[in-house]
């Protein structure tokens, strides 16, 4: 009987690594799939910022292109309510990318202005130009607490939501939070979702057979 029960919890355990290894790499393919997709838009995002002056952007908007739609729409950018007010409002990857570009070098812009990174222009991307004066006014650094204060206070309530109400949102950079974001409140993880995409397309790009 011990021998039984010791070779079950055996078989349990190859079962679970193999199951790990399985989703593991189909993580990883379906990541180097999005990854691969994004990449494709990469000459058309340079010349683009290259007319609004920020060429050393490129891979941030190909970061922001990951996060927001995988390149998967041809609003890459999300970019139809910050010009329209509306979703799904843009049907062409020149606009979007135009529209995303331009307000992203105004994001940097004012950033630069005060003295702070370039990572509080890319959370201001997702939650908008008041974010900015209010990091400066905050500490002057971009972090998960800030982006998370501003959303619970501030932006949440601004957009109607003044019970701090939440609902659920599972990341790898939400398992060692509340695994929620503040229903109106933007995505106070954005800023650092927008790093991790960069690393991964630096990564895509030192792949031999990619080079």
């Amino acid at each position: 009987m011990g021998r039984l029960i010791r070779f079950i919890f055996r078989l349990a355990g190859v079962l679970l690594l193999l199951s790990a290894v399985v989703l593991t790499l189909a993580f990883c393919f379906r990541t180097y799939q999005t990854v691969k997709r994004v990449e494709k838009y990469r000459p058309q995002v340079a010349e683009i910022c290259q007319k609004y002056g920020i060429p050393q952007e490129t891979e941030t908007i190909l970061g922001i292109i990951m996060t927001e739609s995988k390149g998967k729409t041809d609003d890459l950018m999300q970019s139809s309510e910050s010009i329209y007010g509306e979703q799904a409002a843009i049907d062409s990857t020149n606009e979007s990318l135009e529209v995303g570009v331009s307000h992203f070098a105004e994001m940097l812009a004012q950033a630069n202005k005060l003295g702070l990174s370039e990572s509080v222009a890319v959370q201001a991307y997702n939650f908008g130009a008041d974010y900015i004066p209010y990091v400066a006014a905050n500490g002057g650094k971009q972090t998960k607490g800030v982006a998370k204060k501003y959303s619970r206070e501030v932006l949440a309530p601004k957009l109607g939501n003044a019970t701090q109400a939440t609902y659920p949102y599972y990341h790898l950079f939400s398992l060692l939070d509340e695994r929620s974001l503040y229903l109106n409140g933007g995505n106070y993880f954005y800023a650092s979702i927008v790093q991790m995409n960069k690393k991964l397309i630096r990564f895509y790009e030192s792949l031999p057979w990619v080079a």
